[in-house]
């Protein structure tokens, strides 16, 4: 390494990868430089057209790159400034993270406290192609009529039409309905 910096202009950055490519102001070539040669309390990131002043050094493969380098009118920040800033950072993004945690939790109440009512008032929950819907459930109806399944499930055994259907209602294997339209003994009663 030299004991004396080059002085350079930076010709081209990419901030995206951290490196770019002086060219020399005494030989006119091109040399490269990498962000890490910069040091870590600079007060802004390289652009293209800063005057950098650096050593030069051969890498392992024969080439050269710029090391040590410092960017021209742009100050250091001191360790104080540097850490304050750091702090800040550090602050900021935890109450980013206690904002979302937070926010998290009150969807995931939001969403318990939802499906608890939907529960307590008879509906379910179904799941169809990872889609909620949410269903009523079936109640059973009860009735208000002096009818009770007995064991009855002919129209021959009926004595009304209102008989009839609270029985294909409500009572199992009934024979009825022969045609399924949903009215019982159309001959003799529901005519």
């Amino acid at each position: 390494m030299a004991d004396i910096r080059s002085k350079g202009i930076l010709e081209k950055w990419f901030e995206d990868k951290g490196f770019g490519f002086i060219t020399s102001e005494h030989t006119n070539t091109t040399i490269f430089i990498h962000i890490s040669s910069f040091d870590k309390n600079i007060s802004r990131r390289p652009k293209v057209g800063d005057t950098i002043f650096y050593y030069s050094q051969t890498d392992a493969e024969g080439k050269i790159q710029a090391v040590d380098a410092v960017i021209e009118g742009v100050s250091l920040l001191d360790e104080t400034t540097y850490s304050h800033q750091k702090r800040k950072l550090n602050k900021r993004n935890r109450k980013n993270s206690l904002k979302s945690t937070f926010m998290i939790m009150l969807l995931i109440i939001g969403i318990g406290g939802f499906a608890f009512t939907r529960i307590e008032s008879g509906t379910t929950l179904l799941s169809i192609s990872g889609v909620k819907i949410a269903k009523k459930a079936p109640q059973k109806q009860q009735s208000v009529s002096n009818f009770r399944c007995d064991g009855r499930t002919r129209c021959t055994e009926m004595r009304s039409c209102k008989e009839a259907l609270f029985f294909l209602q409500n009572c199992p294997n009934t024979k009825m309905d022969g045609d399924r339209d949903g009215v019982p003994c159309e001959r003799q009663w529901c005519k």
